[in-house]
């Protein structure tokens, strides 16, 4: 019986301690500068949501923000950073906006 308790108490620890990772917002990406390096922006903020391969040495790596908006509604902007050779040569954000509708099924 103990030794149930103990798990999950540890499961619960442990997903307490993933939700509680760093958040990326609008005034990280503004401070993120042109000829940066890439492991410099993951001590700051933490390692991307996704990377993806665009070519040798080339990579995109994407920060995520959740924005409740009410009414069932939240944005979601994707903070893209161009890397090159390890650092940062581009910048992009992207926005999305959901609605309630959308999850309606026929």
């Amino acid at each position: 019986m103990k030794s149930k308790m103990k798990s999950k108490i540890a499961l619960l620890l442990l997903l307490t301690a993933c939700a509680t990772g760093k958040y990326f917002s609008y005034d990280d990406y503004q401070r993120i500068s042109i000829g940066e390096q890439i492991s410099e922006v993951q001590v700051q903020f933490g390692r991307p949501y996704e990377v993806k391969e665009l070519g040798e040495k080339r990579q995109e790596y994407i920060y995520m923000e959740r924005i409740p908006l009410g009414d069932a509604r939240e944005a979601f902007r994707r903070y893209i950073l161009i890397v090159e050779d390890e650092k940062v040569i581009d910048k992009k954000l992207k926005e999305e906006v959901t609605s309630p509708i959308q999850f309606i099924g026929p």
